[in-house]
């Protein structure tokens, strides 16, 4: 969530609103409050403001439609990905409204051969709309807007969902117009580009009900603020602009390894191809895009670049290669006399759930490794570097991954020292030989480790260090995090799919004393929800204190988790400390409890930084 900081600084916005200038007061104690000088006002973008946005109490509550959807998916003369796609589609598709399939070209004998095996409608550009001339990101966007005019808007008008799909973008669980929407206007993945809120062009699907202001829905590229917003990118004038339109996020992870058992093996060549060839592609693996709702198990496949050849010129065999391997697996089967249908649905139940265990991709930052994966490679033969090898928990799993798969097999004979933790030892020791390792140095270890994965010989060779924990930074700490004191540790971040209950925020307290910074991600609300009862009822009992905190980040997390914060009972927060909050959940809170239960850790929030630019009035009797 991207959110606008409030401190110190007045801050105007661009929208059509009147907007306020706001200066933020320095820490309020018991003395009066003294509101400091403003520095010189900047404008933010509020683009870079916009946050998914829920549906509307009616729309979660009205009947759900019947689950149709016509599926438009965008090619250019590949046939053989096109026939792959159009059959997963119609194998895995439920009330399927019609597939059409559209070219940027005319169509060759093998498309034509394709529509009519799928029953699926097959549409070629105009010539006076189609221009030989234009980038294939241009080419790409002006097909799909001539594809929402001449066939959207009347699928739409009829009731069905549209879902646009890039030709090499794969569904590999069934799906419908309620599964992939829940009851939002518009679900589709988000451009990975760290600073987008906007919708990626290759995965949109949208609702029945925007079938008035689809003429303003517009999937070209366009610029804001000195930033370029590639394809898709003007699809977040519309989000701006139709304030009510409810919308949500693809959840996003990329494949590293190959697993024979995630979806029967079908992803595991196109998983090796990917990785083989990372070093001319900007991501480490293939993606997989899944949903963030908790009651649909939808997910999709995308080879990235399967239908272009600027990025990988020849492609002839991969698109065989990915096609065979799905025909060859359960996915190829007749369900009624080859499989079961219960033999199959559990199959792809056992594999969704892997899917969603896995380590996501972070709204943020880079979300691409091909600057890691230059400058790693420029190392690899540097004696300075591979002498001595330090992987510590700063290295990120992704990276780590690219070390055991890429470099150490590279240098493995170069390196005499390793320093890991006890998290990574067995990845790095699994990666290859370390003929000439002399030193192990083993960071954040138990008392008692099992190391029988080192071999008689290596132990003997090696001589083995243990040393104290000196990392700063901790992060993705979920509920199974083990117990220990991490006195280094300023930097904290929470993720669980799991609630964090009050207990494990007293474990946080004693594992992390000098905890500087803490961040939480956790949508899930606690199983023993705070009340204003049970805080009273509760008096004595251990109330949390993070002594030198100073920045808390709650942008990510349920509000019962904001609640808790401020409740006096049960923490006590130390002065001046900033906040990052939805705005939403801190109009709830400071609405829903007593002033005085929160009153007093209110007074010690010295910056507030809101998904809103405007706080109202009442905020000035907790934080102004």
């Amino acid at each position: 969530m991207t959110t606008a900081v409030l401190h110190r600084t007045t801050i105007t916005t661009s929208t059509a609103r009147t907007s306020t200038p706001i200066t933020k007061s320095t820490a309020r104690t018991s003395t009066p409050i003294t509101t400091s000088t403003a520095r010189p006002s900047i404008t933010i973008d509020p683009a870079e403001l916009l946050v998914e946005r829920s549906p509307s109490f009616s729309q979660q509550h009205s009947n759900p439609s019947n689950g149709s959807l016509a599926v438009f998916v965008f090619h250019t003369r590949h046939f053989v990905l096109a026939n792959l796609q159009v059959f997963l589609i119609r194998k895995l598709g439920i009330n399927l409204a019609a597939v059409e399939i559209f070219l940027d070209g005319p169509p060759s004998e093998e498309m034509r051969q394709v529509a009519a095996r799928y029953n699926a409608g097959l549409h070629s550009l105009p010539t006076n709309i189609n221009n030989d001339t234009n980038a294939p990101s241009v080419r790409n966007t002006n097909l799909v807007q001539w594809a929402l005019k001449i066939k959207g808007k009347d699928y739409l008008k009829n009731g069905s969902a549209v879902l646009l799909l890039d030709g090499d973008v794969l569904p590999l669980t069934e799906f419908n117009s309620n599964t992939l929407l829940n009851s939002h206007d518009i679900v589709c993945r988000k451009h990975s580009v760290s600073y987008a809120r906007f919708c990626w062009i290759g995965l949109i699907c949208l609702a029945p009900q925007l079938y008035n202001t689809v003429d303003d829905f517009n999937v070209a590229w366009t610029s804001r603020a000195g930033k370029f917003y590639d394809a898709g990118g003007r699809t977040v004038e519309y989000l701006l602009k139709y304030q009510n339109t409810s919308f949500s996020w693809m959840k996003e992870t990329i494949l590293l390894r190959n697993d024979k058992e995630l979806f029967w093996g079908a992803i595991d060549n196109d998983t090796s191809w990917i990785r083989a060839h990372f070093d001319r592609c900007d991501k480490c693996g293939p993606e997989i895009f899944f949903s963030s709702f908790n009651n649909s198990d939808v997910v999709f496949y995308h080879m990235i670049s399967g239908t272009s050849e600027w990025r990988f010129p020849e492609q002839v065999s991969r698109r065989q290669s990915i096609y065979d391997s799905f025909m060859q697996s359960r996915y190829g089967l007749n369900l009624t006399n080859d499989i079961s249908k219960e033999s199959f649905m559990s199959g792809l139940t056992a594999s969704v759930r892997k899917i969603q265990q896995m380590r996501l991709i972070p709204f943020h930052g880079n979300l691409t490794c091909g600057s890691v994966s230059k400058r790693l490679n420029r190392i690899v033969y540097d004696s300075i570097f591979t002498n001595r090898l330090i992987l510590l928990r700063s290295v990120s799993n992704r990276i780590l991954d690219q070390f055991c798969l890429h470099i150490l097999p590279k240098t493995h004979d170069k390196i005499k020292w390793l320093n890991l933790e006890s998290c990574s030892i067995e990845r790095v020791n699994d990666a290859t030989n370390y003929p000439n390792l002399n030193a192990l140095g083993l960071h954040n270890v138990q008392q008692e480790m099992d190391t029988s994965f080192f071999t008689e010989e290596k132990k003997g060779k090696c001589q083995i260090y243990s040393y104290p924990v000196t990392m700063r930074r901790h992060e993705v700490i979920a509920n199974n995090f083990p117990d220990g004191i991490f006195k280094c540790v300023r930097e904290v971040s929470l993720f669980d799919e799991r609630p964090f209950e009050y207990r494990f925020f007293l474990r946080l307290q004693k594992a992390f004393p000098f905890m500087n910074s803490l961040l939480v991600n956790n949508k899930k609300a606690q199983n023993n929800k705070l009340s204003s009862e049970s805080n009273n009822n509760n008096q004595q009992s251990s109330i949390i204190e993070y002594f030198y905190l100073t920045h808390l980040n709650l942008s990510y997390a349920h509000c019962v988790y904001l609640e808790q914060c401020l409740l006096d009972t049960k923490m006590c927060l130390p002065s001046n400390v900033h906040l990052d909050v939805d705005y939403q959940f801190l109009k709830r809170v400071t609405h829903n409890v007593k002033i005085d239960e929160i009153r007093i850790n209110c007074g010690k929030v010295r910056y507030v930084t809101s998904s809103t630019i405007r706080l109202p009035k009442h905020f000035r009797n907790y934080f102004l």
